[in-house]
């Protein structure tokens, strides 16, 4: 699932964006479903015993609370509009 350097793979980033399977847990108004994490875990423990653990792993990676709340508190809106809007 991951290229050599580690990375997830930028055609596979925007084809889960597209399918609504990006920013699970951000905000509605910024583009995200405003899923708690008890709905973002299962759907990802789905996605894993449905194909590959490759794909939960994926999953949880581009979905990161952490992640978004970080850019949320210290981002500009360039940064916002780039990495949270789906």
């Amino acid at each position: 699932m991951q290229s050599d350097g580690g990375r997830i793979p930028q055609v596979l980033v925007g084809s889960m964006r597209e399918a609504g399977l990006v920013g699970m847990r951000g905000p509605l108004e910024q583009g995200g479903q405003d899923l708690c994490v008890t709905e973002t875990m299962r759907l990802l423990e789905s996605a894993t015993s449905l194909s590959s653990p490759s794909l939960g792993e994926a999953l949880a990676a581009l979905n990161s609370r952490a992640a978004v709340e970080a850019i949320e508190r210290c981002g500009d809106d360039r940064m916002r509009s780039k990495y949270i809007k789906g």
